[in-house]
């Protein structure tokens, strides 16, 4: 049985999965929206397993019956998790608080052993290899020999105009993840954005941000991989002035150009050598290619999209990652 782990509404995970079918091969789809039954989990002497009850595709998850497990992205959660959100007590809150800290508990342990017991099987990403702390991902990309942007972390105003005194510009974006959220009448999400000189007034101080060098580039350069496959994409983003900074920021009537690209081996070297330090098994890499014609490192994302680097290149990559799990079914 083939798994897959992706969130409600994954257009990709939908793709491989169809791909899946076309190869004749049975897999279970476990998404962020469907809770799962813990029915058994056996450590023992004699045996290690565990079985799930997935309720959406009204089938049991037998560990000793799984052969390989794709983490798209997401989260899963189980039925028993309502204790969680609900307060047992309603009229002692400090009670209800307490055992929903214990139930969090008991569900993080449960589900890092079925995490441990997956990466026991051959598996394409993991929700191990989450972790997308932008500074250990710059500080192993000099280690391999490639080029970063400068990049510091302040709570106060004069430090960041004092270390970047020397750049025409700087950005700041999240030390962590991107967050996006919503409320009924609007949408919010976090992006890069230039910092204006006159926004950094001397003695302010606010939360610990992340400044950066503003790399003047030609294009940007999206490297989405798994496994031993690597797939380039360049996108000439530098010419609007909606996706200079970002080219997340899209320009729907004018989109950015997106063709496949081919990275130097020398390049290419150094980048497989920053994944497997990072013990990363699939993502997608961000960089630019700059007016002196340098390859500069930004950052790495485990469950980044890669819809938008398989379609405009032809790569076919939902196509290839499907032929890979099913040809490893055949050994």
């Amino acid at each position: 049985m083939i798994i897959i782990f992706c969130e409600h509404i994954d257009y990709t995970a939908n793709e491989i999965c169809r791909w899946l079918k076309y190869f004749n091969k049975r897999y279970c789809l476990i998404t962020d929206q469907h809770p799962l039954d813990v029915m058994e989990i056996e450590v023992s002497n004699k045996k290690i397993k565990f079985i799930l009850y997935n309720h959406a595709s009204k089938e049991f998850v037998d560990s000793d019956k799984i052969t390989y497990c794709y983490y798209r992205r997401g989260d899963y959660g189980f039925i028993s998790d309502y204790g969680i959100n609900h307060n047992v007590y309603e009229n002692n809150i400090a009670i209800s608080n307490g055992l929903k800290s214990y139930l969090k508990s008991e569900t993080k342990a449960i589900k890092e052993f079925l995490d441990d017991v997956i990466l026991r099987k051959k598996y394409i990403g993991s929700r191990e290899e989450l972790n997308r702390n932008k500074l250990i991902q710059l500080r192993v990309a000099t280690e391999v020999g490639l080029m970063i942007p400068k990049t510091i972390i302040t709570n106060n105003a004069a430090t960041a105009t004092k270390k970047f005194k020397k750049y025409k510009s700087i950005i700041t974006k999240g030390i962590n993840e991107s967050v996006a959220f919503a409320t009924i009448n609007q949408s919010f999400f976090s992006a890069t954005n230039m910092v204006k000189k006159k926004d950094m007034l001397d003695g302010e101080s606010f939360f610990p941000s992340l400044f950066q060098e503003n790399i003047t580039k030609k294009f940007e350069l999206r490297i989405f991989f798994f496994n031993t496959y690597f797939y380039a994409m360049a996108i000439f983003s530098q010419l609007d002035k909606k996706t200079k900074v970002d080219f997340r920021n899209y320009n729907w009537d004018r989109p950015n150009r997106m063709v496949p690209f081919n990275l130097p081996l020398s390049v290419l070297l150094k980048i497989k050598l920053l994944v497997n330090k990072l013990r990363l098994t699939t993502g997608s890499v961000d960089m630019v290619y700059t007016n002196k014609n340098e390859y500069c490192f930004l950052e790495v994302n485990p469950v980044g999209q890669f819809g938008m680097v398989s379609k405009p290149c032809n790569y076919y990559i939902e196509k290839t990652i499907a032929k890979s799990i099913a040809e490893y079914e055949k050994k």
